[in-house]
């Protein structure tokens, strides 16, 4: 597989890649402590009728995707790691942060359901009324750019503090039972 195969995925459908259908090969090959997800700005939920959210569509959408969700988890706990799920960061757009506010939800639910650590971006990025804000304290502390001009990306400050995140939870104990399947290699 070439790295550009993997640019612009995600757990929708895609034709150049399946993530809940490569995960497993991925975990029973390489033999890590800890697996590290993070997806979200390629998963539009496609849930909104003429802009707004159809009850229906949400519904069936939260169940395929949590399912998708919790298909990687169980893979990778199957194959004897611990599972850090991270939450997408709120966005500038405000349809599109709610979107990802939905998908947080699903990742939340359903990657600690299937064993998962769940860890929220979200207010790294936002004020202190709780909005998108493109700055905030950096990794020395002193207010600087933590977003892409894009309102989605992060600037390389933006992914020194989500590393600064995620780190305490890579050396977590184990959560509960990794179950009776799970072997390490």
């Amino acid at each position: 597989m070439c790295s550009s195969d993997l640019i612009a995925t995600g757990l929708m459908p895609r034709p150049n890649y399946d993530w809940p259908v490569e995960i497993p090969k991925l975990a029973a090959s390489e033999h890590a402590d800890v697996a590290v997800a993070m997806f979200g700005a390629n998963d539009r939920p496609l849930v909104r009728t003429k802009g707004e959210i159809d009850p229906a569509k949400r519904a069936a959408f939260v169940a395929d995707y949590g399912a998708k969700v919790e298909t990687i988890v169980k893979a990778l706990r199957a194959a004897g790691m611990g599972v850090v799920w991270v939450g997408h960061p709120i966005v500038r757009d405000a349809t599109f942060a709610q979107d990802m506010k939905l998908l947080d939800e699903i990742y939340e639910s359903a990657a600690t359901e299937a064993g998962a650590d769940y860890v929220s971006s979200w207010p790294l990025f936002v004020d202190a009324s709780g909005n998108y804000t493109a700055f905030g304290p950096g990794p020395d502390g002193d207010t600087t750019r933590l977003r892409a001009d894009d309102g989605v990306h992060l600037t390389p400050a933006g992914y020194d503090m989500l590393a600064r995140l995620v780190e305490p939870h890579l050396h977590r104990p184990e959560p509960a039972a990794i179950g009776p399947t799970a072997t390490r290699p």
